[in-house]
């Protein structure tokens, strides 16, 4: 009896003893697991990259113009540009301006134009020296409605300039009833102890 007792005992020692041997041998035509694939990354225009999208590709991150003030406004006072000129001015971007408004700058002189439902262009202050402004002409269905498409004002920035222009817009309400409303205040200021302008349209 003892006998049997000692030889079944030896045996089940004998099992546990060769699972993980059995175990090993069950793993052993298994391939070993891939390493983690590395995270995806985006190249963007300025040569950056951003982690974690699902596929390798590129991505053209538009650019804007540069800051109307990139370039350093110059002490002079420089011809005003001919309409001509501005088809190949440089584009500039102005802090607040609405959508449908773009600016153009050639030395000291900014062109900016708009378009939208205009009613009026005005400079509420300010020195009106070589300043123009003027509104595109209706055609017969505008003025019908009694607006203008688009409009533009050229002015320059100089050394102890204070103005301040205010763009007024047709709004289309309930039923076709129509009002006006403030469509941007542009102001422009260059205080003489000052290094450069201030343009900030709100």
């Amino acid at each position: 009896m003892k006998t049997r007792r000692w030889t079944l005992g030896f045996l089940a020692i004998l099992a546990i003893a060769a699972a993980p041997l059995l175990a090993l041998d069950a793993n052993a035509g298994d391939p070993e697991p891939a390493p983690a694939a590395a995270a995806p990354s985006v190249t963007v225009a300025d040569g950056g990259t951003e982690a974690g999208l699902g596929a390798d590709y590129s991505v053209a991150v538009p650019k804007g113009p540069p800051a109307y003030d990139a370039v350093p406004f110059p002490d002079h006072k420089s011809p005003r540009p001919k309409d001509t000129e501005w088809n190949h001015a440089d584009a500039v971007a102005i802090n607040g301006l609405p959508y449908g408004c773009a600016a153009l700058r050639i030395n000291e002189w900014i062109r900016l134009r708009c378009e939208s439902t205009l009613a009026s262009i005005g400079l509420v202050g300010g020195d009106r020296t070589d300043v123009s402004m003027r509104l595109d002409p209706m055609t017969e269905e505008d003025a019908v409605m009694g607006f203008h498409r688009a409009g533009e004002m050229v002015f320059p920035v100089r050394r102890g300039d204070r103005r301040l222009f205010e763009w007024v817009q047709v709004e289309f309400g309930y039923k076709g009833m129509m009002s006006t409303g403030v469509l941007l205040v542009l102001s422009e200021h260059w205080l003489p102890d000052e290094e450069k302008p201030t343009l900030i349209a709100h």
